[in-house]
């Protein structure tokens, strides 16, 4: 709930600049909210953090974070996702969990402390202090087809959307 930091995946990274200032010192941070209870299994517990998943190919995870190890997948030109919604800012984060906690029947303890995570990148007046931008930037990008290097497919075939 909230801004959580996510370390990328630096194969990911390459693929979108936007994001390439994302470190293990200084993490990607978006906006992350779920209305659902999810209790992890022990053995994604035990994954939480690590870096390493491994996935078939050509799947990848983007990133990770201490909660979670798989933070999103990227498939080269065809399939993008966040477990974050960079979509979201605080106003909008701040929202929905009130919303979701008045239907899940939350503490006002679990609502506050939800509310902080969520309220902790605001800068009043200004944009929120989170990679959004960056996150969304990558996203266009992805859409654009710049994410495909063309010498993987040997520079012939057809594109989708052609490119210009």
């Amino acid at each position: 709930m909230g801004i959580q930091p996510i370390t990328l995946q630096p194969s990911f990274t390459a693929r979108f600049p936007p994001l390439a200032r994302a470190t293990a010192q200084s993490p990607f941070r978006i906006q992350l909210i779920h209305g659902d209870a999810v209790v992890p299994t022990p053995e994604a517990e035990a994954a939480a953090g690590q870096t390493g998943v491994s996935l078939p190919a050509p799947w990848s995870s983007i990133g990770s974070s201490a909660q979670c190890a798989i933070q999103g997948l990227y498939h080269l030109g065809r399939v993008l996702t966040y477990q974050g919604h960079f979509e979201f800012d605080t106003f909008v984060n701040g929202e929905l969990a009130q919303e979701f906690g008045r239907r899940a029947g939350w503490s006002g303890a679990v609502m506050a402390e939800y509310l902080e995570q969520i309220y902790r990148s605001r800068v009043p007046g200004l944009k929120d202090d989170d990679d959004a931008q960056a996150a969304a930037e990558a996203v266009l990008m992805f859409f654009a087809g710049e994410d495909v290097d063309l010498m993987c497919y040997g520079g012939s075939g057809i594109l989708t959307p052609p490119l210009d």
